[in-house]
């Protein structure tokens, strides 16, 4: 028979207020040290094991949180949504509330009706959305009435610093562009290339407008360089950079992938970078960044974005924060020289 609160209480003699409160991490109660060594040491002795299931049920609520990165970017493979994951999870570990992370629409197949049923079943307390930000309209019009309908507190994560009428953590993108534009006029260049292989996005647009106001101060001048091979991300890049004419002296990549393809097709037409190539990337994915050594970046925070917005979030769920209102921050990147 598995064993329960009692069973603990004997062997401690603590009484079950103080076992139960210390094995559930509730933090605004204080225990001595010594009894929540001696209560922890007796479950693990005993094997005890606490239901969470009966205890979402008393609490009315499951002690989950969702991640939903589906609509644009919910890949397991994508380098910035294990990025997100590992950063939220990290975060729940180390702050103590007794959360567990859900993750579903991560390959990228789960159908908009099938999403929206998951919603409404309610496994989660909360929901944080990792959205690319050309799908934010769609979340608008697919997802936001039924959170709203069945008042679960939800927090998007992407990447613009606009006013949107949702909670929201984003990042200052245009200010991305200025950065790695500046970082290349302060040595010496006088006009600069931008990769964009997302020539309409809200995203691209924004680091353009940041590459535009940096050259506007310096009198300098910007190109944008545009996919022209065939092929996925990584083979697009790299067969582009392969096939230009003339490999640019100062050179924008918008994210770790496409600058590790930029890369890779210097080396097969034995370009040196740095040297005929100053080249500075946004950097989107901390699992690629050190595959990249001596090439500069502008960082981009997703760890700082994704701890914020589960903070948000668990705020909200916690009554901490006012829940009709509307809550939003937008980080800043910064300049990292290698």
């Amino acid at each position: 028979m598995a064993p329960k609160i009692n069973d603990i209480v004997e062997k401690t003699g603590v009484s079950v207020s103080t076992v139960s409160r210390i094995l559930n991490g509730e933090k605004k109660y204080k225990f001595a040290k010594d009894t929540v060594e001696k209560v922890r040491k007796a479950a693990d002795e005993l094997g005890y094991r606490p239901n969470y299931f009966a205890r979402s049920l008393k609490e009315g609520r499951t002690n989950c949180i969702g991640l939903l990165g589906n609509m644009g970017n919910a890949n397991f493979v994508s380098p910035y949504l294990t990025g997100i994951i590992a950063s939220i999870e990290s975060a729940m570990i180390g702050n103590g509330h007794g959360y567990s992370l859900l993750v579903f629409g991560g390959n990228n197949s789960r159908g908009v009706e099938e999403t929206r049923d998951l919603i409404r079943k309610g496994l989660v307390d909360g929901l944080i959305f990792s959205m690319v930000s050309s799908y934010l309209p769609d979340f608008e019009k697919e997802f936001l009435p039924i959170l709203k309908e069945n008042d679960i507190p939800s927090v998007v994560i992407h990447s613009v610093n606009e006013e949107l009428p949702y909670n929201n953590v984003g990042v200052n993108m245009e200010q991305c562009g200025y950065l790695a534009a500046k970082y290349l006029l302060d040595k010496g260049h006088t006009r600069v290339a931008f990769y964009n292989h997302e020539e309409r996005t809200v995203l691209f647009n924004c680091m353009e407008q940041g590459i535009a106001r940096a050259c506007s101060e310096r009198s300098a001048h910007w190109e944008r360089i545009t996919p022209t091979a065939d092929g996925k991300f990584f083979g697009r890049s790299f067969g582009t950079f392969l096939d230009i004419d003339t490999f640019p002296e100062a050179l924008i990549m918008p994210t770790d992938r496409t600058c590790l393809a930029c890369v890779q097709a210097a080396c097969r037409r034995k370009v040196s970078i740095p040297g005929q190539c100053d080249v500075i990337r946004i950097s989107d994915a901390p699992t690629i960044i050190e595959t990249l050594p001596g090439i500069p970046y502008v960082l981009h925070p997703v760890k700082a974005k994704s701890e914020t917005a589960l903070h948000m979030l668990l705020e909200i769920i916690e009554g901490k924060r006012e829940k009709g209102k509307v809550w939003q921050e937008v980080l800043e990147p910064r300049l990292v020289e290698n």
